[in-house]
């Protein structure tokens, strides 16, 4: 554990459960606490205890909202910046 493929396939939190995390919980903190709980409980079918948790396994799920802000801001902005220069019949076509 702890290759970079392999921490993308096990220890990813879904768009659905990060939203979860985020409903449940009150500071970042607790949102990685509780979104390796839960990749580790998925993965192990237990949850684990804080020393079992390898720090790269911790780093990659601290990472994971990150990296998602970066990818898909972009992803999303472009497109409505070009629709917005756009008439809007033609943006919609």
């Amino acid at each position: 554990m702890g290759e970079p493929g392999e921490l993308y396939l096990f220890h990813s939190p879904s768009q659905e459960e990060m939203a979860w995390a985020r409903e449940k919980t009150d500071t970042d903190e607790h949102l990685l606490a509780l979104t390796l709980a839960l990749t580790c409980f998925q993965r192990l079918g237990r949850f684990a205890e804080a020393r079992e948790v390898p720090p790269v396994v911790v780093e990659h799920i601290r990472l994971a909202p990150v990296a998602g802000v970066l990818v898909g801001l972009p992803a999303g902005l472009y497109p409505a910046l070009r629709a917005a220069r756009m008439e809007p019949v033609d943006a919609l076509r």
